[in-house]
């Protein structure tokens, strides 16, 4: 069960005691996902990451933009071109309604954040308002109200608490979510059902828009890897290895959210047990996946070390990494079919 969440006040700080941190180091790459299970812990709702991530979809997607290169390409609105069906799917399948809120009225917007945190639950906020964040939960508040408290996997300089310290939050927010009321989930089958075709679109889908999807994505990767040129030195940013590694990282980070694939699919195994062994078949595909995107780690060490992204240079490095992409795909592709299959046997 979630640790019990208190109101606190010190000085002109009001915060939330209890909430627990989002931090990479728990494997919880997605920040959506997590500020939505920290704000459930703040109604007594012990909610698993690896549900969220698998009724959003975001353990089966693998996304790039048409660019190529770019580390945002993570983001969570970057799973599908409605992110707002996303978040309906979200809090759905929690059993909760929401207010969604696009940067307005600072005044309105502070007054919203602060009656949600005298009331004990945690606001969910998208911006860069702690480096490069993505979402964030926000646990408190600093009258009179320039400064807030809350916290992101990136860790701010300034801390309270356990908190990052937050200035000029308002100019860096794009939008906010305040959790709604508690309504009645949706039969389990329901949500899994829907979640389980959403997978199969995600992962067989090619393209959207101007964007590579699925299956799609695994083979632009490969053979841009193998096809470009990579240089030391270039006049454009974009164009640096560090640049590239870092972006490289970022797609690696898609690939660790696949490790919550086996535990939804076995879930969803128990939940529609007629097709459970499809369902199990699958999730042991997804675990192959991941046994082979480990080896990811040893071609490109995650020390952002100059000897890390110089291995970007050796074609033979750059040969093994596109091979190993496209065994993930192979795994992902006969995951999904399984996956397919057993949606075929419900009615």
């Amino acid at each position: 069960m979630p640790t019990p969440i208190s109101l606190k006040s010190e000085g002109n700080r009001t915060y939330l005691e209890g909430v627990r941190p989002l931090d990479w180091g728990t494997g919880e790459n997605c920040e959506f996902a997590s500020a939505l299970t920290r704000t459930l812990d703040c109604v007594g709702e012990d909610v698993p990451y690896h549900y969220v991530l698998g009724v959003t979809g975001v353990a089966f997607r693998f996304t790039m933009g048409p660019e190529l290169w770019n580390p945002g390409f993570y983001g969570f609105e970057g799973v599908s071109p409605d992110v707002h069906d996303l978040m309906r799917r979200a809090f759905s399948a929690v059993g909760y309604g929401y207010h969604w809120y696009p940067q307005g009225d600072r005044a309105e917007d502070l007054q919203r954040i602060t009656d949600s945190i005298r009331r004990g639950v945690t606001v969910m906020l998208k911006g860069c308002v702690v480096d490069a964040s993505d979402w964030v939960v926000i646990s408190g508040y600093e009258e009179p109200g320039d400064v807030l408290l809350g916290s992101s996997p990136y860790g701010g300089g300034d801390r309270f608490q356990g908190y990052d310290v937050i200035p000029e939050w308002h100019a860096k927010t794009r939008e906010y979510i305040i959790l709604g009321d508690k309504g009645e989930r949706p039969p389990a089958a329901t949500i899994y059902t829907e979640a389980l075709r959403l997978a199969v679109e995600l992962v067989r889908t090619p393209q959207v828009a101007d964007g590579y999807t699925g299956l799609r994505g695994y083979d632009v990767l490969a053979a841009t890897v193998r096809e470009e040129e990579f240089h030391d030195d270039t006049d454009r940013h974009e164009g640096t290895l560090w640049f590239r590694y870092l972006c490289l990282l970022c797609y690696h980070m898609m690939l660790d959210d696949h490790r919550s694939a086996p535990p939804f699919l076995r879930d969803a195994a128990a939940a529609l047990p007629a097709c459970g062994g499809q369902l199990s078949e699958a999730a042991a595909c997804y675990e192959r996946s991941c046994e082979v995107r480990d080896h990811l780690d040893r071609l490109l060490p995650i020390d952002f070390s100059r000897d890390a992204q110089r291995r970007l240079l050796n074609p033979e490095v750059r040969e093994e990494y596109a091979r190993t992409i496209l065994r993930i795909r192979d795994s992902d592709a006969r995951a999904i079919a399984h996956v397919a299959q057993a949606l075929e046997g419900i009615a």
